[in-house]
């Protein structure tokens, strides 16, 4: 049965606050993040991160993801822009093909820099020339695609061949036949050198 008109209404204006935030989610003014120290925090479906998704099994239907973001002052007080994703997609394992939760619990943290010379300059080294672990750099921009910066994070969380930490291969798929070992080809080669000498 269908709800009341008031209930359709409440719905609809549902959806589209949630396709405005997500609208949002493309254009976030990271600078005024940065001046006011702005955080924010939701969860999306998700179906919305089409390219995580790519050449994955289907999903559930209510599957999510969480996230949270904020602007804070680093050690220094350099502005830092920090970033949580969590989400539980279904990925195949590659040793029996079925399906399985991988869990994803992301906590990443950024610089933010004013120019593109910051965001290309050398990765700082110590005295010996090894690497200084730092954040990575975001540009500071007004008008910052979160939301791909979300599914980066998710689709670097996912490993490139999934398995379970224990599983069979299936029962209809039948072990590789072993091949007749062949003799090397060095093997006839010594064979010639020998009957040189």
């Amino acid at each position: 049965m269908s709800g009341s008109p008031q209930d359709k209404l409440q719905k609809s204006l549902q959806k589209a606050g949630r396709q405005a935030a997500e609208q949002n989610l493309h254009s976030v003014n990271l600078i005024e993040w940065r001046r006011l120290s702005l955080s924010a925090e939701g969860q999306l479906p998700l179906a919305r991160f089409s390219r995580l998704l790519d050449g994955m099994p289907e999903q559930l239907p209510q599957a999510s993801v969480s996230w949270s973001a904020r602007c804070v002052r680093g050690v220094r007080g350099e502005p830092r822009f920090e970033l949580e994703v969590k989400a539980d997609p279904l990925v195949e394992c590659q040793r029996c093909l079925e399906p399985f939760p991988w869990p994803i619990d992301v906590h990443a943290t950024f610089d933010l820099v004013d120019s593109e010379a910051e965001l290309n300059a050398e990765v700082p080294v110590d005295e010996d020339g090894e690497v200084l672990e730092e954040p990575e750099r975001l540009l500071c921009s007004g008008r910052f695609d979160l939301m791909s910066l979300i599914e980066d994070e998710l689709v670097l969380a996912v490993p490139y061949v999934p398995r379970h930490a224990q599983c069979e291969l299936p029962v209809d798929v039948e072990p590789a036949p072993e091949l007749p070992e062949r003799p090397s080809p060095f093997a006839a080669l010594a064979a010639l050198k020998d009957k040189k000498q």
